[in-house]
């Protein structure tokens, strides 16, 4: 069985580099003040199978550009399986990036 629920070191920390310039209102800073807290109930809905991801969040960066993006809690949870899962998959040899296309 996959393990996902102990040991969020390695994800939490590259969560946190990667959201270190975020803007102060954005959600990133609540999961590492809260953190704890945040893990537990994490790993609970993990290993309770209750674990929804949220939708993604549309934001305009101030050049105008708009992206789409996880929510915090969402981006390490993603994060940790795809830890976890590295070696179980066939490594892709190529992969291409399509862009997103506005509806």
């Amino acid at each position: 069985m996959l393990e996902l629920t102990e040991g969020w070191q390695e994800e939490y920390q590259w969560l946190c580099r990667q959201r270190a310039h975020f803007p102060p209102r954005a959600d990133i800073w609540h999961l590492r003040f809260h953190w704890p807290a945040e893990q537990t109930a994490i790993t609970t809905a993990l290993q309770q199978q209750t674990y929804r991801l949220n939708p993604l969040e549309r934001i305009t960066k101030g050049n105008g550009e708009v992206i789409h993006l996880r929510c915090s809690r969402d981006a390490l949870v993603m994060k940790r399986l795809a830890t976890r899962l590295r070696g179980c998959l066939p490594r892709v040899k190529c992969s291409v990036n399509y862009p997103v296309t506005a509806m």
